[in-house]
Parts: structure tokens; C-alpha cells; sequence
């Protein structure tokens, strides 16, 4: 019992007095980063039953895997975003504050307002070389953001390369240290302080890579990627990465290289770029690959927009160093490599247009060639209306099928007559004739100068353009009082329709006479027509025809009022075209041809004749668009001979009342007898073809949004924008709301990594009062220890004594 009691109270103190050690370690290292709170289990040694004291186990962690798991996780997240906030806020900064307008978009709407200016006063030279200066300064502006987009993006891969480099060391430590944890427990011996460093590594790893592990029987903690692949054991996998130059052309895998797990030279080697590595070096990646591509890709899609809508207006006021503008041609991501939009990386070469620097002139009269006049702001106007607006050109077409005009199929008749809009020539006497009750009181009333036989003229009709005619028709006052009619202007009117039928004027020349609403003789044909009074000896004179109010013009026939439509190109004054008499399709369209800078569709008109007209000099490649405007003339069809039409036109018939424009375009609607006319011109805005591995036709877009970028698989998240100021201000605001995200999210990372730190410290940390509490325990056994061995002491000596 002696032996028994004397060895429980040694190992009671042996114990106790590492517990102490133990405890006095955990106080001394209160502040030390990375230290973990180390617990000494004991248990109770026992042999064949009988307890024989106390034994102390191998010293441990207070730390829950779960929880720093956790904790690693929000380090890694705080770490991608906040390398990634350092390289937003450069983008940033360069835009600068909204209310000192410093961005791209408040250049672009200068160089709009300096061609305002330059509208109302083309010719100043001031004012030219002003909007040329603001050109240059928007120009920059773009090549200045361009430039700093690509050495950001060159930055993050730089940096990329020294955060592997840093990841490699720790992969390294990491497994070393592992290797010191098994070997350890393998001896029995405590691995907690190693365990510790080790933590403190994976702790800064994670900031740099997200990693999720396991950890082994033996102790070793298995280091993986957030996808699984291993990085550390009990030896190091360390990651390959080789940084290259980078250009707006340049992406990965083409061009850039990727982070690879061993060798890339190897097969074994893994690429886990694309793995969403988190950390630090998945926030640089993103930055690279994703971020700023996507950037460039919207501030390319911006310049070279920007280049071709002022073209398009006949400006080429933007191009490359070249002096050229890249194709506006389709992307293809289905071609190996895909087929990317010609104009990546344009916006790093965009410049004023040499020829402009040269002549200032040329802002004003453009630099397609064509002779502007003195004064005029054409040019400048279509670029200020057009070229920053959504609108292209304006083009006169019917889309609508239901409604539209085959001009082509005519079944032989001319245009007059198949629409029903003939020339039209009237003429209407200056005397009401009503009052006299026949034409011999109208002779009598002239007091000789209406006397037969001198009471004859003669009226001639023709048309030269088809050959009708001349065909005359003698009007004789005697003969006129044998016909019917309730007063002279009845029977003069019966008398000239008589002789019309019996001299034979020809059908076409639609010749008749008729009463006015005043009285007046009223004569009304579809070709020119001449009144003589002197044509024979018979003839009335001019003082006889004078009295009946008729005006002689022998000699001097009075030609027809053709039916006619205006063509108004930009400012231009308006061209008239005449539909004449025996007009078809060609003379047609040989009159709108001659309109300068009116583009005619002659190959689909030779196909449906359908008139398509838009302003230019070619309709398939025009150097200018621009506004246009159909005008019809006070004209309406009556009559019209159209057609069955072929099966491409729905329209069965051109209905009577109809202005000779909407006629021509078929651009009406006619129900229960009302005809609702629509212009026939309509807004043609700008669009890029968007895919080019559809088939025809392609969809088109105001601005690319998707399949940007060297690899055609950039999408610019720049939606909904039409004109060029708009896109750069949503351009602007993307970049802004990235970072806004990017921060936001920042600080909500944050605030979870220091929820978790300040969890994991209370549980897994040194704790001051609960470390002295213990202590006290610890002595308070101590000294119970020492007092059993003094009792067995004190046993023992009287033991001996009582033996002397």
C-alpha cells in the first residue's frame, strides 16, 4: 500500500508538473500568430486492476478542422477579391469622378457637340480644326484606356507568376512539415507545435489558392486544389506557369500560357487554369483571362463602331495607322481557332484619319470625293444626326407582302394606265355662256364679230411622246346652234364632243369638253392641246374668241401636267420625277437613277420589281446614308388597269384614290372605301451581323454583345445600346459596377473571414482566465501530490523508528 501510494503521488507530480509546462507555454504564447491552445490528456494507469497512478498522454491541438476549414475557405474568397478591388479601382480612377466628365463616353459627347457647332458655320476654320482637335482627344482617350487595360492585364500575369512562385514554397513547407507530423506520431512523440506551422502555411496558401484537404490516419493533412487536385502530402506538387507578352490578340490557350500542376512538359501535368482556383491566383486569372478581355473586347466594339458609323455617313474620320477601317464581318466560333470579329485590338490603333489632319476641309466635305458646295453642312449633318445616332439611313421600300407593287408585271400597259395616274391638261374658258338661251343670242350679242361664216376655230390635240395625234377639230358657232342644249354653253360643249368623235382624235388623248361650274367652256385631255382662231379665212379672229372667253395660244400648244412625285436626298433641293405618257419600268428608273445621291436596288428590282431607293451612290455599297424623302404630288390613281399580279405580290388591284407615292410602293390600306396612306421611307438602323456560322439571313445588332474577343466567346454585357455616346456610358457604368460588386463583396468576405477568426480564436486560442483557472487546478493537485508523499514520508520514518 506504501509502494502503491508513494508511486501514484510521484506520478501525480510528474504529471502535474508537465500540465504546468504545458499551461505555461499556452500563456507565454497568448499573442503569437498561428499558435493553437496544446492540451495534455491524462488517464488513470492501472495494472491488473489495481490503479497505480496517473499517466500523461501525448500533448494535442484545441482546434476544430471543421471550423478552420471555414475560415480557410473566407481567406481565400477575401484574397481573390481584394487583388482583384487593386486592379479595378486603376480602371477606375482613369474614368474618374462622374461630375468631371474625364471618361471616354464625356469625349465622344464633345466631339458631338463640336460638330454642332461646326453645322451652323461649316465653313469656319476655327471650327473645323476645333472638331478635329476634339477627334484627336477622343481618339487618345480610347488608345489611353486600350494601353491601360492591356498593361493591367499584363501586371496581373506578372504578378500571377510571383504568387506561384510564393505558392510553390509553401506547397514545399507544407510537406516537409507533413512529413515531421508522421514521424512524430509514428515515434509517439507530440506533433502539435508542427501541426501549428503547418496551419500557419495553409493559412497564407489559401489566401493565394483555395484548397480543401482531408487529413490521414498518420496525421498527414492532404493538401488539395477546390477541385481536387492534390498539391502537397508528404511531398509537393508544385504548379508550372511560363508568362508571356500579352496583346489584345492574344487569350488563353492560344498565346497565353496556362498554371499546370507538374511538368506541362509531361503528360502527367495537369492544367487547372480554368479550375476557378480562387485565392489570390484565381482572382489574377479572372483578371486576365475573363475580366479585362471582356473590357478590351467592349472598348474595341466602341472604337471600330465608332469609325464605321461615321464612314457610313461619308466621314471616314477614325481609322488604323493604315489609314483603314477592319471589316465589319461576323464572328464564327464554330472554325478551329474560331473566327474572330476583324477588329480586335482596334481600339490601341485608332487615330484621326491622316487625310483630315492634312486638309481640315475635308471635315466638311467629306472624304468620299463628291463635290459639296460652297457652305453646305451636309456631311456634318448626317454625322451629327446620323453618325451618333441609331439610325443608318433612311430607305423608301415596302416590307409588307400583302401590299406591295410588282412594277415589272403590267401585262404590256405603260405606268400611266396601268395605275391609273394619266398626264392631265385642262383648260377653262373666262366667260360664263350660261345666260344666253342659244347660240344665236350669243352671236347677236357679239354685234358682228361672231357672224357666220366667221364664227369658226379650231382646237388641235397631241402627244408627241407616244405619237397620238395631232388631230384638230374644227368648233363652228354655226353649226353648234343646230345642237341640243338649254342654253349656248350646252349646245357649244355637245357641238365640240360631236366633232371630237368625228375627226377621230385618238382614244388616248382622252379629249372632251364639258360645262364649268361658272358657265365657262371647260376642255380636258391627257396630251397638249392648241386653240386657233385664225386657222382659215373662216376663222373668228381673236376678238371673236375673246368674246367667249378663250384665249388664242396657236402656235404655242400648251403641254400636259404629268404625274410626278419629289425625291429629296439630305438636304439637297427635291428632284421631281414625271411619270410621262408610254413611261415603263426603265424610264422609271433611269429618272431616280439620275437623282444625285439617290441609290436605286436595280438587281432585285430586275428580280420582284419592287423600288427600293436609299441615299448613296450604290445601294449595295453607298458611301454615304443619310435621310430621304418621298413626296407625292396632288395626284391620285383613277382608273388603273392593274392586274392579276404574280404569286411573290398579294395586292390584286391598285384602288382608285390612291397619291401617285403610296401607289408606286403599294404603302396604303383601302377598307369600305377609305384609303389610309403610309410614307413609303422608313429607318434603316445600324446592324453587325452577329453570328457568322448561321445561315442566311443573320441576325443583326446595333452593337456585337456576344462571340467578342480574339477567341469569338467574349460577351461585353453592354445590352441595350444604340447610338455611340449611350454604349460608351453603359461601357463606363459596366466598369463601374464591377467594382461596386467587386467592393461590396469585398467587404461582405470580410466581415465573415473575421466572424470565423474571432470563432476559431475563442475556441482554438489561448484563453488568459481559463489558462489560470487550469493552473490553479494543476497546482492545487500539485501540492495534494506533495502532501501524500510528505504523509508516506512521514509513514515511512516511523516505520524505521519503531524497527530501531
Amino acid at each position: 500500500m506504501g509502494l502503491a501510494g508513494l508511486n501514484s503521488a510521484l506520478a501525480g507530480l510528474r504529471v502535474s508538473q508537465q500540465q504546468i509546462s504545458v499551461i505555461s507555454n499556452n500563456v507565454s504564447n497568448v499573442g503569437t500568430p498561428g499558435y493553437s491552445r496544446k492540451i495534455m490528456p491524462q488517464s488513470t494507469l492501472a495494472v491488473g486492476g489495481t490503479t497505480y497512478g496517473v499517466r500523461a498522454e501525448t500533448i494535442i491541438r484545441n482546434v476544430d478542422l471543421n471550423l478552420e476549414r471555414d475560415l480557410w475557405t473566407q481567406v481565400s474568397a477575401v484574397g481573390k477579391f481584394s487583388v482583384q478591388e487593386t486592379y479595378l479601382n486603376r480602371v477606375q480612377q482613369f474614368h474618374g469622378p462622374p461630375d468631371q466628365e474625364l471618361s471616354v463616353a464625356a469625349e465622344i459627347s464633345r466631339l458631338r457637340d463640336s460638330f454642332s457647332a461646326l453645322a451652323d458655320s461649316p465653313e469656319d476654320s476655327f471650327l473645323q480644326s476645333s472638331a478635329i482637335r476634339q477627334a484627336e482627344e477622343a481618339a487618345d482617350k480610347v488608345n489611353d484606356l486600350s494601353k491601360l487595360i492591356t498593361t493591367l492585364r499584363n501586371d496581373a500575369q506578372s504578378e500571377m507568376k510571383e504568387t506561384i512562385s510564393r505558392i510553390n514554397e509553401l506547397l514545399v513547407q507544407i510537406a516537409d512539415t507533413n512529413k515531421q507530423v508522421r514521424d512524430m506520431q509514428n515515434l509517439g512523440r507530440s506533433s502539435a507545435f508542427a501541426q501549428d506551422q503547418r496551419d500557419i502555411a495553409i493559412k497564407e496558401l489559401s489566401g493565394l489558392i483555395e484548397v480543401s484537404f482531408f487529413q490521414r490516419g498518420d496525421g498527414v493533412l492532404v493538401v488539395q486544389t477546390n477541385r481536387g487536385q492534390e498539391l502537397a502530402s508528404e511531398r509537393a506538387n508544385t504548379l508550372n506557369f511560363s508568362a508571356n507578352p500579352l496583346s489584345p490578340a492574344t487569350y488563353y490557350p492560344l498565346g497565353i500560357e496556362g498554371v499546370y500542376v507538374g511538368n506541362p512538359a509531361i503528360s502527367t501535368a495537369v492544367d487547372i487554369t480554368e479550375d476557378d482556383l480562387g485565392g489570390k491566383l484565381g482572382g489574377l486569372i479572372e483578371l486576365r483571362d475573363v475580366t479585362f478581355p471582356k473590357q478590351m473586347a467592349q472598348l474595341d466594339e466602341m472604337a471600330h463602331k465608332m469609325a464605321t458609323r461615321m464612314a457610313a455617313q461619308g466621314l471616314r474620320l477614325f481609322t488604323d495607322t493604315t489609314g483603314s477601317i477592319p471589316l465589319d464581318t461576323a464572328p464564327d466560333p464554330t472554325t478551329n481557332p474560331p473566327t474572330a470579329v476583324p477588329y480586335v485590338g482596334f481600339s490601341a490603333v485608332i487615330r484621326v484619319n491622316q487625310n483630315i489632319i492634312n486638309d481640315h476641309s475635308l471635315i466638311r466635305t467629306g472624304t468620299y470625293g463628291a463635290t459639296v458646295n460652297t457652305g453646305s453642312n451636309e456631311v456634318i449633318r448626317r454625322v451629327l444626326e446620323f453618325g451618333f445616332s441609331d439610325v443608318n439611313y433612311q430607305q423608301a421600300e415596302n416590307l409588307n407582302a400583302a401590299t406591295q407593287v410588282d412594277l415589272l408585271n403590267r401585262g404590256g400597259d405603260d405606268l400611266q394606265s396601268w395605275l391609273g395616274l394619266y398626264s392631265s391638261n385642262t383648260y377653262v374658258g373666262a366667260r360664263d355662256l350660261s345666260p344666253f338661251a342659244s347660240i344665236a343670242d350669243l352671236v347677236t350679242s357679239a354685234n358682228g364679230a361672231l357672224d357666220d361664216p366667221n364664227d369658226q376655230f379650231q382646237i388641235t390635240f397631241s402627244e408627241p411622246r407616244t405619237g397620238l395625234g395631232p388631230t384638230s377639230i374644227t368648233v363652228d358657232l354655226s353649226v353648234a346652234d343646230t345642237f341640243p342644249g338649254a342654253d349656248a354653253i350646252t349646245q357649244l360643249v355637245n357641238h365640240i364632243n360631236n366633232a371630237i368623235t368625228a375627226a377621230g382624235v385618238p382614244a388616248g388623248l382622252a379629249a372632251s369638253a364639258s360645262v364649268g361650274a361658272n358657265g365657262e367652256l371647260v376642255i380636258n385631255t391627257r396630251g397638249a392641246y392648241e386653240i386657233d382662231s385664225t386657222f382659215a379665212a373662216t376663222g373668228m379672229g381673236e376678238d371673236g374668241l375673246v368674246f367667249l372667253g378663250i384665249v388664242d395660244n396657236a402656235g404655242a400648244a400648251v403641254a400636259p401636267q404629268d404625274a410626278y412625285f419629289d425625291v429629296q436626298v439630305g438636304n439637297a433641293s427635291p428632284v421631281r420625277i414625271f411619270l410621262e405618257p408610254g413611261d415603263s419600268e426603265v424610264e422609271l428608273i433611269a429618272k431616280l437613277q439620275a437623282v444625285e445621291g439617290l441609290a436605286v436596288d436595280t438587281t432585285n428590282f430586275a428580280l420582284d420589281g419592287l423600288l427600293r431607293l436609299r441615299p448613296g451612290n450604290d445601294f449595295d455599297t453607298p458611301n454615304f446614308g443619310g435621310d430621304l424623302r418621298i413626296t407625292g404630288g396632288p395626284f391620285d390613281t383613277n382608273g388603273a388597269t392593274y392586274g392579276t399580279p404574280p404569286a411573290l405580290t398579294a395586292r390584286t388591284a391598285i384602288d382608285n384614290g390612291v397619291n401617285i407615292a403610296a401607289a408606286l410602293f403599294g404603302t396604303y390600306t383601302a377598307a369600305a372605301g377609305v384609303v389610309t396612306e403610309n410614307p413609303p421611307t422608313r429607318n434603316v438602323n445600324y446592324g453587325s451581323e452577329t453570328n457568322g456560322s448561321l445561315t442566311a439571313p443573320i441576325p443583326t445588332q446595333s452593337f456585337r454583345d456576344t462571340l467578342l474577343g480574339p477567341a469569338a466567346n467574349i460577351s461585353s454585357r453592354v445590352v441595350g445600346s444604340l447610338s455611340l455616346i449611350d454604349f460608351a456610358q453603359r461601357m463606363v457604368n459596366e466598369h463601374s459596377q464591377n467594382f461596386n460588386a467587386n467592393a461590396s463583396y469585398l467587404e461582405d468576405e470580410t466581415s465573415l473571414q473575421d466572424i470565423l477568426q474571432t470563432q476559431f480564436l475563442d475556441e482554438s486560442g489561448v484563453n488568459l482566465d481559463e489558462e489560470l483557472g487550469n493552473l490553479i487546478v494543476v497546482q492545487t493537485a500539485y501540492s495534494a501530490s506533495a502532501r501524500v508523499l510528505s504523509a508516506v514520508d512521514d509513514l515511512f520514518r516511523e516505520l524505521l523508528n519503531s524497527i530501531r
